[in-house]
Order: C-alpha cells, then structure tokens, then sequence
C-alpha cells in the first residue's frame, strides 16, 4: 500500500510541473505571437525563447520525476 500512495504522490507532482510547463508555454509563446504593440516587438524574440526553455525544462522535470515511482508489486 506504501508504493501505490509513494507512486499517485510522485504522479500528482509531475502533473504539477507538466501544467507549469504548459501554463509557461502559453504566457511565453501564445500570448506574446499575438501582440501588436510596437514596443513589446522587440522583447518578442525573448519572451519566446524563454517560454520555450522554461517550459521545455518543467515538461523534463515531470519526466524525471516519474522516473522516481516504485514498483507496485515486489520481485520475487
């Protein structure tokens, strides 16, 4: 019982961080793509690429953090 309340804990975290990589895509890539304002133009280049790495980074964190799940039935 231990490893399947470890495991649905190690999953609600990287559901966390997989959010936060999408809610980053969207503030750092979407949101910017549809601006017309001259004076946010030129930050634009910026404000995509670290949309694009800091939600690259979270998506990666949740996969790393899967990698921490417990086998839930022990070897024999």
């Amino acid at each position: 019982m231990a490893n399947l309340i470890h495991n649905e804990r190690v999953k609600l975290i990287a559901t966390f961080c997989n959010n936060a990589g999408i809610a980053s895509f969207a503030a750092g890539v979407l949101i910017p793509s549809f601006t017309v304002d001259p004076i946010v133009e030129g930050r634009q280049t910026a404000f995509l690429i670290g949309g694009i790495a800091i939600a690259a980074a979270l998506v990666a964190l949740g996969q790393i953090i899967l990698g921490f799940m417990k086998d839930q039935f022990p070897k024999s």
